[in-house]
């Protein structure tokens, strides 16, 4: 134990400067692997707003349609398109059928305000 003494009497200096690097060191490596305290609060701040975020998200996905209502409401729209397409093509034909009655209709007229004339 003297000799431990001895040797820390004669080279304290040396010691001492090697105890102060070391602790310099230790220090420069905990700031650089940890955060200070600001950083972590705004960390913790960003992880709340987040975690909010996704809370209101997640309540905004439950209001959402399953994948099997968006089966049905594709199938009941596919059937729904077909069955207007079939109207579209009834209500043509009763339009052009309608066309040419009234252009009868309209053929008729001249021809019969036109033998009028002739008469009178």
């Amino acid at each position: 134990m003297d000799e431990v003494s001895l040797f820390v009497n004669n080279h304290f200096k040396l010691l001492s400067v090697l105890a102060a690097l070391s602790f310099a060191g230790f220090v420069a490596w905990l700031t650089v692997n940890f955060s200070t305290r600001k950083e972590h609060q705004a960390l913790m701040l960003t992880v709340d707003e987040l975690s909010q975020e996704i809370t209101r998200l997640k309540g905004d996905v439950e209001h959402l349609p399953k994948r099997g209502d968006v089966q049905r409401l594709e199938n009941i729209i596919s059937a729904l398109a077909a069955t207007v397409a079939e109207s579209q093509k009834g209500i043509e034909t009763s339009i052009s059928r309608l066309e040419r009655k009234t252009d009868l209709l309209l053929e008729n007229e001249l021809r019969g305000s036109n033998g009028n004339t002739t008469n009178s």
